[in-house]
């Protein structure tokens, strides 16, 4: 049997909160930071996971919360 974990650290209180996740259930790092996306906002550089990765993502966590977001990507 495999365990997946995932790790998040959260910044502020929902319903203004960031959440800061070190691994994802089912996505590779590389693979994924090769398709991820760069985008400078006020100046900083942001690294934006690609939408193809997340939705992979949130199918492998069905949690309410990611159905819920699938029907809205």
């Amino acid at each position: 049997m495999i365990l997946f974990q995932i790790h998040v650290i959260t910044f502020g209180r929902p319903p203004v909160a960031i959440d800061i996740m070190t691994s994802v259930k089912g996505l590779s790092f590389g693979e994924c930071f090769e398709k991820s996306l760069l985008k400078s906002i006020d100046g900083c550089q942001i690294r934006f996971l690609h939408l193809k990765d997340l939705i992979q993502a949130k199918k492998a966590s069905n949690r309410p919360k990611d159905q819920d977001d699938l029907l809205h990507l």
